[in-house]
Order: structure tokens, then sequence, then C-alpha cells
């Protein structure tokens, strides 16, 4: 082989050797960031909820894609604690269903009456 074919294939080496490194970086940075967040998530996690997310769980949230990632940052930042609902109310707002067909009547009787009468 020439000289000229050697010194374009160490060029070639060494400019494939840049790209490998300048994408490790850049993978490196990536991973990182996906792990920082996912580390964030299981804090929020945990603050939201109460209880703790197991660390595999936290680690399949920083292996996701990031995309993925993204909307289970964005779900979790939008999520709040959990309010109670409560029990059920003292009172029902409507009267008990009829048992029969003369008390079913009557219902529907007086609901049309009260329509009738509360007619603006």
């Amino acid at each position: 082989m020439s000289n000229a074919l050697i010194a374009a294939a160490d060029v070639l080496e060494k400019a494939a050797a840049y790209i490998e490194a300048v994408e490790a970086e850049k993978q490196a940075v990536a991973v990182a960031t996906q792990a920082k967040t996912a580390a964030d998530l299981k804090v929020k996690f945990s603050g939201l909820t109460g209880g703790s997310l197991t660390d595999e769980d936290a680690a399949k949230l920083a292996n996701a894609a990031p995309d993925v990632l993204a909307l289970v940052e964005k779900l979790a930042g939008s999520l709040q604690a959990a309010d109670s609902l409560g029990g059920p109310g003292e009172t029902q707002d409507t009267p008990a269903s009829p048992s029969t067909t003369k008390e079913a009547a009557a219902l529907a009787e007086d609901r049309f009456a009260s329509w009738l009468t509360n007619k603006e």
C-alpha cells in the first residue's frame, strides 16, 4: 500500500475514535440525566403517596425511553397529595326509590306538580 492510503486510513481511524468518544460522552450525560430524573421521581412518589418506590422500579425508570420518563415526570409534577374522599353523606338528596307501583305513581305526580309550580 502506498503512504497516501496509510495516511488516509489513519485519519479515518482518528476521526472514528473522536466521533466515538463524543458519542460516548453524550450517552454518559444522557444516562446521568435520566438517573437523576428517576431519583427525583422516587422522592416525588414518596412525598405524594407516603410509600416508597423500590430501587428496582427506579432503575426501570432510569432505563426507560426519555420521552416516557418525561411523561411520567410531567404527571408526577402535576399531581398533588390525594384528598380524602370522605364517607357517605349524612342525608340523601333524592328520596328512596319507590317499592310499589302506587308509590311510584304518587312520586311521579309529586315531581310533575313540583315542576309545574317551580317553572319560571
